[in-house]
């Protein structure tokens, strides 16, 4: 339940906001697991989407990145808006190069799982 309300909500707060709500959380769940889970080959597939398209990687824009494709998954609609020169074009171009490249991600990794594998249209 702990993933699921931090994937849903964190991407929708600002850097200011992300403290109070993991402040939050703390307060809520005080002996829960405060680890994330791992989305191992999505994750790859973003680092080798950033290599691909010769940007520098950064890790901030990587977590963008899988935030956005959670928001994907978790919802019908999702809208990117911030101010000029936020990296929202790129973010999404990193994305879609990463699902473009997850099914070789997963092969390479010797595992495929149905469950990374998911394209919304």
């Amino acid at each position: 339940m702990l993933q699921a309300l931090i994937e849903s909500n964190l991407p929708k707060l600002l850097k200011e906001d992300e403290i109070l709500f993991q402040g939050i959380l703390c307060d809520l769940f005080p002996q829960a697991d405060k680890s994330l889970h791992e989305h191992g080959n999505i994750q790859q597939a973003i680092k080798r989407a950033i290599k691909d398209l010769n940007y520098e990687y950064w890790p901030a824009q990587a977590d963008k990145a899988l935030q956005l494709y959670n928001q994907i998954v978790l919802r019908h609609g999702t809208m990117l808006v911030g101010g000029a020169g936020g990296g929202k074009t790129v973010v999404r171009n990193i994305l879609q190069k990463a699902l473009t490249l997850l099914p070789s991600v997963a092969k390479e990794g010797g595992q495929v799982n149905k469950e990374n594998i998911r394209f919304n249209y």
